[in-house]
């Protein structure tokens, strides 16, 4: 982009320089008619003075109509922030002449202005502006009329919490110039739950607003949940089997919802999101959905029967309540949710064929689930390694399973781990262990893996890692551990 005076569109100008040479022209003429009728001596004065209020004529016309510098009127930002974390600003200034004017924001380029106001993609810590006429630039000086936070948010309009959770909340601030970021957190309800520095607790069912201000008194309120219904992320494995019928269907909708809330926090599709997903129905929901061998699947899978919601749900949710069994597309001896019970054609783990079991999820029924939830569609698909069908070991780049590449951390949260035949998800890794969420014998559970150790059950029963990058849109904010 060309810079300087070119950039400037100048007719107007030319305008007043000509109207100034002519008003100099007739004045001139003027004072030649009224020389000739004095002496000589008080003509040379006459001259000097009429030459002087000349001068002094055109300095202020040229200050009044050029020189003085924009003056800012208002500062507004959009409401709308940028996948790059950016906002539009939208600079207006008052100036005495109509030349345009160029503009820049902190070293960016210059751009033009237009009906005297600039627009710029603004990013957090924007601090100064330069408007720039046809003599002169004019830095408006550390935008010291809009410093200020512009904008607080938080990690969303609604949070559940469990009695006895406590979090700590997420905070973005924008800001421009030298502003003041301090902020002050406030809960409406401080018995239902605390808040100190953006940590929030769960005290007792009920809901509060947490509201966090900034010193120059921008805002945020978000509503926080509390209830019962859950539990905080904490390792038990003597959950008892869901009982049929157990929740309500008031109570079956509010755990839909905080899976779906938790869920859209973390970002859809994102391995964030299936973190979240594996970990609410092993650690937050209280309690275990049983194992259940599938009756058959949604998808085509050699003589297998078109089934559905039989030791597999591919749907949005828990299966927990009644009208749940309205999205059950094809039954064979169901339809029954999680917990009741349900006729077994499988002999695996000593079960009886044709007895009654409670209802739950397979190995590869609870991963399709969890994907399907977290935003992953995959389809109701199996856990084998054969070539020529569909599986969920297909998904992402397979490694096999060696003391090296699990010591070396070459897998995240989120992966697949599995064996030909059984499918899981990798739930968390701290210092010495592998958390392992699946559903065998006893139930959708998590598991623990020693991997520093070389004679680790890890390795003489798990065959491979899949690294799925590839498979999420994103990895989003996660922990290693809950």
């Amino acid at each position: 982009m060309k810079k300087g005076k070119e950039e400037i569109e100048i007719p107007k100008l030319k305008k007043i320089y000509n109207t100034i040479v002519n008003t100099t022209m007739l004045s001139v003429s003027a004072v030649k008619e009224g020389l000739e009728k004095i002496d000589k001596k008080k003509k040379k004065v006459s001259i000097i003075i009429l030459v002087l209020v000349i001068i002094c004529a055109i300095s202020i016309t040229f200050f009044v109509y050029i020189a003085i510098p924009p003056k800012i009127i208002s500062v507004t930002y959009s409401e709308k922030i940028s996948e790059n974390d950016t906002q539009k600003i939208t600079i207006k200034y008052k100036i005495n002449n109509k030349f345009k004017t160029i503009c820049k924001l902190n070293n960016n380029e210059w751009i033009k202005s237009n009906n005297n106001s600039c627009i710029f993609d603004a990013s957090t810590g924007t601090n100064k502006i330069y408007i720039k006429n046809l003599f002169n630039t004019k830095e408006l000086s550390e935008l010291t009329d809009v410093n200020g936070v512009k904008r607080i948010s938080l990690d969303g309009e609604k949070i559940y919490l469990a009695v006895g959770e406590t979090i700590s909340l997420n905070t973005k601030i924008d800001f421009v110039g030298d502003a003041d970021r301090s902020l002050k957190w406030i809960s409406s309800n401080s018995d239902i739950v605390s808040v100190e520095d953006g940590k929030i607790t769960g005290l007792t069912n009920g809901e509060s607003l947490i509201t966090v201000t900034s010193k120059n008194n921008v805002s945020y309120t978000t509503k926080v949940i509390v209830t019962d219904l859950i539990s905080p992320m904490v390792l038990n494995d003597k959950k008892k089997v869901v009982a049929c019928n157990k929740y309500s269907e008031e109570e079956a909708s509010i755990l839909d919802d905080i899976l779906k809330t938790r869920i859209e926090l973390k970002g859809v599709g994102s391995r964030a999101a299936l973190v979240e997903t594996i970990r609410f129905i092993t650690l937050s929901f209280k309690d275990k959905i049983p194992y259940f061998f599938e009756n058959g699947r949604l998808e085509p899978y050699g003589r297998m029967k078109y089934v559905d919601g039989e030791g597999r749900y591919y749907h949005k949710g828990l299966y927990l309540s009644e009208s749940k069994k309205l999205d059950i597309k094809a039954s064979f001896v169901g339809p029954s949710i999680w917990g009741c019970p349900l006729t077994n054609f499988d002999d695996l783990y000593g079960w009886t064929i044709g007895a009654k079991y409670p209802n739950g999820l397979d190995c590869s029924g609870f991963v399709s689930w969890a994907l399907y939830n977290a935003g992953i569609d995959v389809g109701d698909i199996g856990a084998g390694i054969s070539e020529g069908i569909d599986d969920i070991s297909d998904l992402g780049e397979m490694h096999k399973l060696t003391y090296e590449f699990v010591n070396n951390k070459e897998f995240k949260v989120g992966d697949i781990i599995g064996w030909d035949g059984h499918i899981a998800l990798i739930a968390g890794i701290d210092d010495e262990n592998i958390y392992i969420a699946e559903s065998l014998s006893k139930g959708v559970r998590i598991a623990t893996y020693s991997y520093i150790n070389k004679y680790s059950e890890l390795y003489r029963s798990y065959q491979y890692i899949n690294k799925m990058d590839n498979v999420y849109n994103a990895d989003g904010i996660y922990t290693d551990m809950w």
